[in-house]
């Protein structure tokens, strides 16, 4: 009994390396931590919203720019759902609201999937007759916005 009480005894001296070892540790292990929630997680935090802010400044930059086009424009998503068009392609079409509109149902003259051509950032054109007018179409995909971009002249 004597021997396990000098053991212990000698444990948690300040003589033992051991004991400056695990402290160390445990600081090291401590400062990684606060680093990490108090540094690291802000910052990634920071970032995020930054680049959201970006994006949503160039969608909204984007869509004053098509809106203010004199041609038709027409904007849809991975689905083929119009999701934005600009007053030209509203008179063109003779239709305010779009909602529930699929670009399939408006352009006859489209041969593939619009969720090939967004997937791979292709480039369709056609010509298209509109209210006894003929339109040359180019529809451009853009898979990093998961939408696709109607022109008509």
């Amino acid at each position: 009994m004597n021997s396990w009480d000098s053991y212990i005894s000698q444990l948690f001296t300040l003589n033992n390396p051991i004991l400056y070892s695990t402290v160390f540790a445990v600081l090291m292990v401590g400062f990684v931590i606060l680093a990490f929630t108090k540094v690291i997680m802000p910052m990634r935090f920071r970032f995020y919203q930054e680049k959201q802010n970006i994006l949503l400044e160039q969608a909204k930059l984007m869509a004053l720019f098509s809106e203010l086009d004199p041609d038709p424009s027409l904007r849809c998503n991975i689905n083929g759902d119009i999701i934005q068009t600009n007053d030209a392609s509203r008179i063109l079409f003779g239709i305010k609201n779009f909602e529930g509109k699929k670009i399939s149902d408006l352009l006859r003259g489209i041969t593939k999937s619009i969720s090939d051509i967004i997937g791979s950032n292709e480039e369709l054109s056609f010509f298209e007759e509109i209210n006894k007018k003929i339109f040359l179409v180019n529809i451009r995909g853009n898979s990093s916005y998961k939408f696709a971009h109607v022109y008509m002249n």
